[in-house]
């Protein structure tokens, strides 16, 4: 029988011819082929950069870390150059902490004695509110020369030792020479409430402790 007058079969040559040409067809991205698969194509996600370190380290930050942050710095910075500082009590601790502001923190700092400290415990020194305040354990000498290291000092540690002495150990001062001389040079302008000459007993009493060495 020839071939051409072969009855076609319903669903036969038709359907296979169709699929081989969806077959070849360019895959859309979304996975359908062709017109009808970019009509029903869910729509890409927009690009996203690798963020930097930074960025990864500012992103996982909350915000109470960062005011935290903002609080520290604050407080370990001083109060602003030039600031005029409070001095609540005058004593060998609040001159010396005085004196260490002036020499490594704030040159143009200006100190004064009031009987009463700043409001909010900004810019004094001493009292129990105090940007830099001796505890049980600690001076306020101790607090600033943390806050404001100068290692190539040389006052540094013998003026730690005295002040230690004087402020949380004042029954070993007569011991040792070099607190109870620094106790001695500062007495008189203390009983002044002269805060200069005492400012200035005390860097005398550091160049005679660096010739020393």
């Amino acid at each position: 029988m020839d071939r051409r007058a072969r009855p076609r079969q319903p669903g036969g040559a038709r359907p296979l011819a169709r699929a081989r040409r969806r077959a070849r067809m360019p895959v859309a991205p979304g996975g359908a082929r062709g017109r009808e698969g970019a009509r029903h194509r869910r729509p890409a996600r927009p690009c996203r950069e690798p963020l930097t370190m930074g960025q990864a380290r500012h992103a996982r930050t909350r915000p109470g870390a960062l005011l935290a942050a903002a609080a520290a710095l604050l407080v370990l910075s001083p109060a602003g150059w030039g600031a005029t500082w409070t001095l609540w009590r005058l004593e060998a601790d609040t001159i010396a902490t005085a004196w260490w502001i002036a020499r490594h923190a704030d040159p143009d700092a200006r100190f004064v004695h009031r009987s009463a400290p700043a409001p909010g415990g900004g810019a004094t020194i001493g009292g129990p509110d105090g940007r830099y305040r001796r505890s049980g354990l600690q001076t306020a000498l101790d607090m600033a020369m943390a806050r404001h290291p100068a290692p190539d000092e040389p006052c540094a540690e013998p003026l730690s030792k005295a002040i230690r002495l004087i402020e949380l150990a004042p029954w070993r001062v007569p011991a040792v020479p070099d607190a109870a001389a620094l106790q001695a040079a500062l007495a008189a302008p203390l009983a002044k409430a002269d805060v200069d000459a005492a400012l200035a007993a005390l860097d005398h009493w550091c160049r005679t402790q660096g010739s020393r060495r």
